[in-house]
C-alpha cells in the first residue's frame, strides 16, 4: 500500500505542472494540510496494489472507529474517472518531478474524506486493506494539520 493526501493544494500543483512531466518542482510538505484545505475537501488516499473488486480499505483516525474508504473507480460500468481528484498523489508527485507514466487514472485507489474539523497538530491514520482472499495489510500515515 501507498498512503497519501489529496488536498486542494496538491490538486492546484497538479494542474500547474501536468504539462511539466519530468521537470515539475517538488511538491512541498505533502503530509501537511491547512484547516482551509480540510474545509475544501481533503482525502486520505490508499493505493492498494493488490486491490480488486471485492477488496475493502478501512481507515482508523487517531485510534477512533474504523471507517470504510471508497474506491475512486467503482468498476460498475462507469467511464474512467481521471484528473487530480482521482489520481494517486504519492505516485504523481514522483512522476511529475522525475518523469514516467502518470498514475491517473488508478484502478486500485481508495480514498476517505478527512473531517473538516480535525484539530491543529499531528494525526495518525491506520489503514487496513483486505483483499478478496481475506488477507489483511496494514499501513500507518502520520500527517500534520498546520495552524
Amino acid at each position: 500500500m501507498s498512503l497519501g493526501l489529496n488536498t486542494p493544494r496538491y490538486r492546484e500543483w497538479y494542474a500547474q505542472n501536468l504539462a511539466n512531466k519530468g521537470s515539475a518542482p517538488e511538491f512541498a510538505d505533502p503530509l501537511t494540510v491547512s484547516p482551509e484545505d480540510l474545509a475544501n475537501t481533503t482525502w486520505l488516499t490508499s493505493n492498494f496494489w493488490m486491490g480488486s473488486t471485492g477488496s475493502t480499505v478501512k481507515v482508523q483516525m487517531d485510534g477512533g472507529e474504523a471507517v470504510e474508504a471508497v474506491r475512486t473507480q467503482q468498476m460498475q460500468g462507469e467511464g474512467q474517472l481521471v484528473g487530480a481528484e482521482y489520481s494517486n498523489p504519492v505516485a504523481v508527485q514522483e512522476q511529475l518531478v522525475k518523469g514516467g507514466s502518470l498514475a491517473d487514472p488508478t484502478m486500485h485507489l481508495w480514498r476517505l474524506q478527512l473531517p473538516a474539523d480535525l484539530a491543529v497538530g499531528e494525526h495518525t491514520a491506520t489503514v487496513t486493506a483486505t483483499d478478496v482472499y481475506g488477507r489483511t495489510f496494514t499501513e500507518t500515515l502520520t500527517f500534520q494539520v498546520a495552524g
